[in-house]
């Protein structure tokens, strides 16, 4: 049986799919001289500059936001001496605290 259908797809015809020709359109722009000066400060130089000033807002919305969540804790906000100064926090400090164990039942109770 299925070499009865391998044969029978190989000596199959292939449908012809008809498409109708579509009418050639020139597409072009014409761009003058300005036009192309204008278009190459933009790509050159006001789409990289506004990406590096988004960078620089983002940076010290950040940063302004580090130090405001040292204020609100009632702490000095660290300066670079005393990041230095300070030494590196334990994974112990880092970790969660342990779930505590289930008592176990006392034997007084049994009796």
């Amino acid at each position: 049986m299925l070499v009865e259908n391998a044969i029978a797809w190989l000596s199959a015809k292939p449908q012809v799919l008809d498409v109708p020709d579509h009418q050639k359109v020139a597409a072009g722009i014409r761009i003058t001289e300005s036009s192309r000066g204008e278009i190459q400060r933009f790509v050159l130089a006001y789409i990289p500059l506004a990406a590096v000033l988004l960078g620089l807002v983002v940076f010290f919305m950040r940063r302004s936001g580090e130090r405001a969540a040292y204020v609100s804790k009632g702490a000095k906000a660290p300066t670079k001496k005393a990041e230095a100064s300070e030494p590196a926090a334990t994974e112990e400090e880092d970790a969660p605290p342990a779930p505590r164990k289930p008592k176990a039942k006392s034997d007084k109770k049994r009796k």
